[in-house]
């Protein structure tokens, strides 16, 4: 089965994701392609979205996302198979209970079976995917899907007739806007009010999972080591600041968040409002804003930067570049520093190990 797998948004500036997901592929053995899909505009991720869930059943695995959007999908007078969609939920069972008719995978190990050979059985009890019909067949030719045409489309450069899709990921800014859009969340994004991965259930049900807790958890542990009795000042309020706020949660470190906005819970703190001595007291410094990212550079955050000493952990989930300004800074008065790059493989490792469970 050739499944196509992506990257959304809008701009994408990097092949990170390209080379990734297709090296491990390649190392698999799979036929799966990945690509990057450039979305100038709210209309064209409309569009997009819409036709992956009109497309109903093609077996869809998972894409990544850098989509900026909020808004519900209304499926108008669109018809699969002489079915009309209208007012149809694409809310249903899990994915294992629908491929394996209430059977867990646990259940299908005890009974011998292989994950291969489960998905193979998946795929012969839900018969002939779309991806292996003619658009005749599915009644989509002429069809169109809120003024988008199915028939010859194409979107973010790539033509959907005929294409079986299998996961997507999501970056910023767009990770708290694409929550609603979703049909099921996995309980890291629910709690984190943000989705980065989005997996593919039969019938077009779309999930959403968050792999930056993944990520963020395991690094962060890796860089402070057993030295965690430390507090902790979050510089933005965002999707990837919720999976920073979810891990520090987690491993019972408190913060407060710094922002430019209105004051809106008690653990936050204005720029302005910044001090040496709150610096001082809070040793872990984490950059969850997109300030100093690539091709801005030469941006800083507008931090008092004599308050940073040996003490200090302090880490940037920015990769590209290397080292932000504020890493540069923050390492010039001696504080240990560690960038996103890590994160950003981990986060990955977690989205491809959600699409091949699947």
């Amino acid at each position: 089965m050739n499944l196509k797998f992506g990257l959304i948004g809008h701009p994408l500036h990097n092949q990170f994701s390209v080379n990734y997901f297709t090296r491990n592929f390649e190392e698999a053995g799979l036929a799966y392609s990945y690509e990057n899909f450039d979305l100038a505009t709210e209309e064209e991720l409309r569009a997009f979205i819409s036709a992956l869930k009109t497309l109903g059943d093609p077996y869809l695995g998972g894409h990544n996302l850098n989509v900026p959007n909020n808004d519900g999908i209304t499926l108008q007078g669109s018809e699969i198979g002489g079915t009309n969609l209208e007012g149809q939920s694409l809310h249903g069972q899990s994915l294992h209970e629908q491929r394996l008719h209430g059977h867990s995978l646990e259940e299908q190990h005890l009974e011998g079976q292989s994950l291969e050979e489960q998905r193979l059985e998946g795929q012969r009890l839900h018969g002939q995917r779309l991806h292996e019909q003619s658009l005749e067949e599915q009644s989509l030719e002429g069809h169109s899907l809120e003024g988008h045409s199915l028939e010859g489309q194409s979107l973010g450069g790539s033509n959907f007739v005929g294409a079986s899709f299998g996961g997507l990921n999501v970056t910023k800014p767009y990770k708290e806007k694409v929550l609603s859009m979703m049909d099921e969340l996995s309980i890291e994004a629910e709690v984190c009010g943000a989705v980065n991965c989005i997996q593919f259930l039969p019938n077009g049900v779309l999930k959403g999972h968050n792999t930056d807790v993944y990520g963020f958890n395991i690094s962060l542990q890796q860089f402070l080591g057993l030295d965690r009795k430390k507090r902790a000042l979050i510089f933005g309020n965002g999707g990837a600041a919720k999976a920073v706020c979810y891990v520090l949660n987690e491993l019972s470190i408190p913060y407060h968040l710094v922002t430019r906005s209105l004051i809106k819970q008690e653990n936050e703190l204005n720029y302005s409002e910044l001090t040496l001595a709150l610096i001082k007291q809070h040793e872990l410094l984490i950059n969850a804003s997109s300030v100093g990212m690539y091709p801005n550079e030469d941006q800083c955050l507008p931090i008092p930067f004599e308050g940073i000493g040996k003490a200090h952990f302090c880490y940037d989930l920015i990769y590209l570049p290397e080292k932000t300004t504020f890493l540069l800074e923050a390492e010039k008065r001696g504080a240990r520093v560690k960038n996103g790059l890590d994160m950003l493989h981990l986060q990955a490792d977690e989205a491809y190990r959600i699409w091949m469970d699947a």
